[in-house]
């Protein structure tokens, strides 16, 4: 039964994930937050820039809410994405307050 143990040879490396060099030092950095961060930065910026080229088309020196709305209205792809925007037409019944019964409001 040489040979057949159940431990490691001396020399034998542990074979698992490779750690990076965060993990090995024990920090815990929020990469998604950071993503989301700039995303939204790269967003406002594209909408800024779109808004003042419209104020600069109609000759004015401030961005006012209309010109923001040009800029989604006239770029297809901010169109695309705030194509889901504003109220729904209608309050779904989960969202409405229990009425109560007649019987219940004589009552009390």
């Amino acid at each position: 039964m040489c040979g057949r143990g159940k431990g490691k040879a001396a020399g034998a490396k542990a074979v698992g994930s490779p750690r990076t060099k965060s993990a090995k030092a024990g920090l815990v950095f929020p990469v998604a937050a950071v993503y989301l961060a700039a995303v939204l930065e790269y967003v406002a910026a594209e909408v800024l820039d779109l808004a003042g080229a419209a104020a600069t088309d109609s000759e004015r020196n401030r961005i006012v809410p209309f010109h923001i709305q040009l800029a989604f209205k006239y770029d297809v792809e901010l169109n695309q994405l705030m194509s889901g925007r504003g109220v729904l037409p209608n309050i779904q019944n989960q969202l409405l307050p229990k009425l109560y019964k007649e019987s219940d409001a004589r009552k009390g």
